[in-house]
């Protein structure tokens, strides 16, 4: 089976709230947006139309992980490839790889 994986940022502007420094020094701007971030791993296989994600706080090799367990368990008599981008978190050596999933990065023809 193949899957393809894509994991993708969202942002959140969470509230405002008044910007202070301290004394003696002054503040440039009265107000602050407070930025939040949460992180989308998704995995697709295109011949049984199925779909999951998983959302992380950080953009980890740990969720990516999870990920890649979650989907060897969901389908364990398959040998499943993966295309995968070539994100830093995806080609670390801390990415635990189960025995029934290969990754394939495409190579970028230019």
């Amino acid at each position: 089976m193949v899957f393809f994986e894509y994991e993708a940022a969202f942002e959140l502007i969470y509230y405002v709230r008044k910007c202070w420094v301290h004394q003696p020094d002054r503040a440039i701007v009265e107000k602050i947006a407070v930025w939040e971030y949460f992180y989308a791993f998704t995995r697709v296989c295109e011949q049984t139309e199925e779909t999951s994600s998983i959302i992380s706080p950080f953009c980890k090799t740990e969720a990516m992980n999870s990920l890649l367990s979650g989907t060897s368990i969901s389908f364990p008599k398959y040998k499943l490839i993966m295309i995968i981008d070539s994100a830093g978190l995806l080609t670390t050596n801390r990415l635990v790889l189960p025995k029934n999933i290969i990754l394939f990065t495409p190579i970028r023809q230019n």
